[in-house]
């Protein structure tokens, strides 16, 4: 199968805590399955940048016959910077 995978660094894979990957996750899994794999998704992207990517990345790549794209949605505010700084501890209601 052809597969697309989108999203942010959940859909990443693995890092080694810095700016590298230790393992790509899902993308490794389905390539030792012997399926052909590209994964767009992006650290710390949003979510509407990630239907920005799959519209552009679909588009861009016409050429492969895809069968399938997997779509990561980990947090539904995501597209917002509230969350961010509601983590750090600075979010004032």
């Amino acid at each position: 199968m052809n597969i697309a995978i989108f999203g942010d660094s959940f859909a990443n894979g693995e890092t080694d805590m810095g700016n590298y990957l230790a393992h790509c996750g899902l993308t490794q899994y389905l390539m030792d399955d012997g399926h052909f794999v590209i994964n767009f998704s992006r650290q710390g992207n949003t979510n509407s940048a990630v239907i920005r990517d799959y519209s552009f990345h679909l588009r861009q790549n016409g050429h492969i016959e895809w069968d399938m794209a997997i779509v990561f949605q980990t947090e539904v505010f995501r597209d917002g910077n509230d969350w961010v700084t509601y983590i750090v501890g600075d979010y004032k209601q």
